[in-house]
C-alpha cells in the first residue's frame, strides 16, 4: 500500500519540530562555547597581569624569552634540551 503524500500541516509540524530540536541543541552549545571563551580570556588576562607584576617587582628580567633560557635552561637559547646538556 502506498502512503498518501504529506499534507501542508504535516510538513509544517515536521518543520516546527526540526526548529525546536535545533534550538534545544544549539542554545546550550552556544552558551558552553561562550563560557569557554570567557574563561580562556580570564586565564589569558591572569597570565598577562602575572607577567607585568613579576617584571615590576624585579623577579623577571626584562629580557626576551630566548635570553632567559626558555625550557632548556639558562644560556641554552633555542638549541633544545639535549643539545644544551651535551654542550655542558
Amino acid at each position: 500500500m502506498r502512503r498518501p503524500p504529506p499534507t501542508r500541516a504535516q510538513k509544517f509540524d515536521e518543520f516546527a519540530r526540526s526548529i525546536v530540536t535545533f534550538a534545544v541543541v544549539g542554545v546550550p552549545a552556544a552558551l558552553v562555547n561562550s563560557g569557554l571563551k570567557y574563561m580562556q580570556k580570564q586565564i589569558e588576562l591572569a597570565f598577562q597581569v602575572r607577567g607585568v607584576r613579576a617584571r615590576a617587582t624585579g623577579r623577571l628580567a626584562a629580557k626576551p624569552w630566548k635570553q632567559q633560557g626558555g625550557l632548556a635552561g639558562p644560556g641554552c637559547g633555542m638549541r633544545g634540551v639535549a643539545a644544551c646538556r651535551a654542550a655542558r
